[in-house]
């Protein structure tokens, strides 16, 4: 469906909307593996993504093709 429209790549963030806060909630992992499993095209996960161990296990656990990191590893 995505694909369709001419999305090129998604930005997955793991969290509900009630769940800003991400201390209290942890990015679901699994819900960002079922968008990356759904869909033709590249997607980045984002949430609880703080220190370059992250970003490591985010890709081996999810299958993405990438994350989007806050600020703060910039």
């Amino acid at each position: 469906m995505l694909e369709d429209t001419g999305c090129a790549l998604l930005a997955v963030h793991g969290r509900m909307r009630d769940e800003k806060n991400g201390k209290k909630f942890r990015a679901n992992r699994n819900s960002i593996k079922a968008v990356r499993d759904a869909i033709r095209i590249p997607v980045l996960a984002n949430g609880n993504i703080i220190y370059m161990e992250n970003v490591q296990s985010c890709l081996e656990e999810t299958g993405v093709e990438g994350t989007a990191p806050p600020c703060i590893m910039l």
